[in-house]
């Protein structure tokens, strides 16, 4: 399935390019984004890209690279995992976002997540995703 983008206000919601992974990586490296999340290494950040461009490719959905739309600059991503615990709603949908520090507290997140979560809701017909 082709990997649908979308454009919001601010953002291009797009499919990964192998031009990201170093910019990507960067943005992982950043101390205000891998506080909450833990540090990755450039092999992870990579396999982040690779997997999220699998999910779309058998799910027809995944996360986003998120370029804002002014500079064209990668500035994170957002959009859809499958939930991987052993949950009572497996299978089942999450939905995340990874922003870097120079581009939070924008609302650029909350901006992406909406777009994600109409696209999701209206389009692939999900009934609850989880945050």
């Amino acid at each position: 399935m082709e990997h649908l983008e979308l454009i919001t206000q601010r953002l291009v919601m797009r499919p990964w390019q192998n031009r990201d992974k170093e910019p990507f990586f960067a943005i992982n490296c950043e101390p205000a984004v891998h506080r909450f999340l833990g540090p990755l290494t450039r092999d992870k950040s990579d396999a982040m890209i690779d997997q999220a461009n699998a999910n779309f490719a058998a799910l027809g959905w995944g996360r986003w690279a998120l370029q804002e739309r002014e500079t064209g600059s990668l500035i994170g991503h957002c959009g859809f995992m499958p939930v991987l615990l052993e949950l009572p709603i497996v299978p089942g949908v999450e939905i995340g976002w990874r922003l870097s520090a120079r581009w939070q507290r924008r609302g650029l997140a909350r901006e992406a997540a909406e777009a994600a979560l109409r696209y999701g809701f209206d389009m692939l017909g999900f009934e609850l995703v989880l945050l």
